[in-house]
């Protein structure tokens, strides 16, 4: 639950303390100092070095040694290892690896929350590129290790299987005793969802803000960057589609899996780099992430990234004042990377990874800025949902609803987890008000009204970060407490614990994050006039929500009418 207003939680964010200066630098419009303390704050992380590897990894040249011969010497033997493999152990640095991109997150939301303008809608894709790459990349080979490394207990029976065979796994070497494999897969599992919910969420940021940068275009190239655009978010859109369907794959032998299988609308999209590819809508454009032009990349298309060590030097604030449309974000991937991941399987009990749940976060939290109405879902609420897979979720609320003594009422009185807030938002326009030339070499700043607000006093404080704590907001009153203190919130009933209510978790969110990116594909195809493909779309939302939560439930009333919510 929330904490009062007025309280810097930092021992509760875990983030450096070079963040909360960055953060109260950007509120102050001091883009450059901001840019610095949270590059401090990037760098002194210890889930850095993981991230750096990967980057360097995934990015070498194509002539690298990547597999080992058997005449090949020890020393080269030895140096292929290390330029090629990166290592993830499922102990605390795990989660290092994860509170990294949280990080990078929250400083995205930071600028997010600021005054639409410009220069923070500017820094702000920038972040989001960067932890799209990263966290695109880090998938790609989870799911390379699942399908190579992992066969022994990544199968589809061992992850279906949520219950322990052995009373104990020792560990021979130091004589400790080891989780189960079970547990193993499931820690597994909620990493991978974790990665993806943080590249769905930045890549939805990345695509509203790529939008509203297309509409302010202007001159006689306004219709081909504007329709480059489009091809790109339909790209980026199939391609979470593509992963719906992969974590509906693995996760099959549950209802909610099945259910959204059969109702998912046939993907033909692959993540895989080819010579020659073509867009789903038609469109041609290179599937590399330089410049579309192929011309040298110039200053204009500065590409910082949070994964490199030389990012004080071109700070994002640069970024932010040369936006460009043509700097194209790729959902593909090398099918044969050169580095591979491996994962350390073999954890002691006490050492393993907690890794949040997907019930104990706020879904929507990195969405809500373009939200015409705010909107925070927790999963795991849903009766409906949860009782074709939690028998004992109903069970137990039964023998609760009989014991009470506070008018608990029925078990069939349906739970939720949505909460609407009733007064209308203004949703953020990052490029409203100014005009736009994609070619232009004006460095003087920016030229919004919004711009005049930066450096006083601003009104879109910072709220808590993905959990429940509230940053430099001193003069919030008790409404936005009371408002704050619901947005975050867990079933204290159900059991996280158990395997399987994890792994349900991840599909709920999943479902709702997808929700979103198919509402924008549909958006853009019906523009295209594509009136079909975005209906199929539709479909795909109303009847998986109906299916999930039931017809008359919260969630489906939000989800049938999400064009009322969202702003494209």
């Amino acid at each position: 639950m929330g904490n009062k207003a007025g309280k810097l939680a930092k021992e509760k964010l875990h983030h450096p303390s070079f963040f909360y200066e960055g953060v109260k630098a950007a509120h102050e419009g001091r883009y450059c100092t901001s840019e610095i303390y949270f590059e401090n704050a990037l760098e002194s992380h210890p889930g850095r070095e993981f991230w750096v590897k990967l980057h360097k990894g995934m990015n070498v040249v194509d002539t690298i040694v990547k597999h080992v011969n058997e005449n090949d010497s020890e020393v080269n033997k030895t140096i292929c290892t290390e330029d090629t493999t990166l290592e993830l152990f499922l102990d605390e640095r795990a989660n290092h690896v994860l509170d990294y991109i949280r990080l990078s997150m929250d400083i995205m939301h930071t600028y997010l929350s600021l005054s639409p303008n410009r220069v923070n809608g500017g820094i702000a894709l920038g972040y989001c590129m960067s932890i799209c790459r990263g966290t695109r990349d880090l998938n790609h080979l989870l799911t390379i290790w699942a399908r190579e490394a992992g066969k022994s207990f990544m199968s589809p029976e061992m992850v279906a299987n949520t219950v322990n065979p052995f009373k104990k796994v020792m560990n021979e070497n130091k004589g400790e005793e080891c989780v189960a494999l079970c547990t193993v897969v499931t820690t597994i599992c909620l990493f991978q969802s974790t990665i993806q919910h943080y590249w769905i969420c930045a890549c939805i940021n990345y695509c509203i803000l790529s939008l509203q940068f297309a509409e302010h275009l202007e001159g006689r190239s306004q219709l081909k960057h504007r329709g480059r655009v489009y091809a790109n978010v339909i790209d980026l859109a199939s391609a979470a589609m593509y992963n719906l369907q992969e974590l509906s794959n693995r996760l099959e032998y549950t209802n909610a899996a099945k259910d959204l299988k059969a109702r998912m609308p046939k993907v033909t999209f692959t993540p895989f780099l080819s010579e020659n590819l073509t867009s789903e809508n038609g469109l041609h454009y290179q599937a590399t992430e330089t410049n579309t032009r192929c011309s040298k990349q110039s200053t204009r298309d500065v590409k910082p990234s949070i994964f490199t060590t030389s990012t004080v030097t071109q700070p994002f604030f640069y970024q932010g004042r040369r936006v460009n449309v043509d700097s194209k974000l790729s959902p593909y991937v090398r099918e044969d990377p050169p580095i591979r991941l491996v994962v350390k399987t073999q954890v002691s009990r006490e050492s393993l990874a907690r890794i949040r749940s997907a019930g104990k976060r706020d879904t929507y939290f990195y969405l809500a800025w373009f939200f015409k109405r705010s909107v925070s879902i927790v999963p795991g609420h849903s009766l409906h949902f949860l009782r074709k897979d939690l028998p004992y979720y109903v069970v137990k609320l039964e023998s609760l609803c009989k014991k009470s003594t506070r008018g608990l009422g029925s078990v069939e009185t349906d739970m939720t987890s949505i909460i609407i807030d009733r007064d209308l938002n203004s949703p953020s326009d990052f490029f409203q008000g100014v005009r736009l030339k994609l070619n232009s070499d004006e460095d003087e700043g920016v030229k919004d009204k919004a711009t005049e607000n930066e450096t006083g006093g601003n009104e879109n404080h910072l709220i808590a970060m993905e959990v429940c704590e509230t940053v430099n907001t001193d003069d919030r009153g008790a409404q936005d407490e009371v408002k704050t203190n619901l947005q975050n919130y867990e079933n204290v009933y159900l059991n996280f614990k158990d395997d399987t209510t994890l792994r349900l978790l991840t599909i709920e969110e999943a479902f709702l994050t997808q929700s979103i990116f198919a509402f924008i594909k549909a958006k853009i195809l019906k523009r295209k006039k594509y009136f079909e493909d975005a209906e199929r779309l539709n479909e795909f939302v109303r009847s998986t929500s109906a299916n999930f939560y039931g017809t008359s439930s919260h969630e489906v009333e939000f989800l049938f009418n999400i064009e009322s919510y969202i702003n494209i």
